[in-house]
């Protein structure tokens, strides 16, 4: 018999992709009273306000495509003084400024 803090056997549990217990039987139950929730919803949308129609639409999308995480970007200090402007930049930045105004 299985303790916790024993190894678990191999082979043991559910394969991948094989729905649990609560999930077979609702869609067996689903299945049974003949009710399509993909159906249903697409039939009631044109009955939605916009804005409930937008909810809906991004409730959908996160099943269709996949989050997408943050990328999270570093400079080590000698790569930020290497894109830092200096005084003879700024400077030379604002005579071409000066020298081309956009209302010419």
């Amino acid at each position: 018999m299985f303790r916790p803090g024993d190894k678990k056997p191999e082979n043991s549990g559910r394969k991948p992709g094989t729905p649990n217990k609560r999930t077979t039987l609702l869609v067996e139950t689903l299945d049974s009273l003949e009710i399509e929730p993909l159906k249903k919803i697409i039939d009631l949308l044109p009955t939605l306000e916009p804005k409930e129609q937008v909810d809906v639409y991004l409730d959908l999308i996160g099943y269709i495509y996949p989050k997408r995480k943050a990328t999270e970007v570093s400079f080590e200090e000698e790569t930020r003084e290497a894109f830092a402007p200096t005084i003879e930049d700024m400077k030379t930045l604002i005579r071409i400024a000066r020298d081309n105004p956009k209302d010419k």
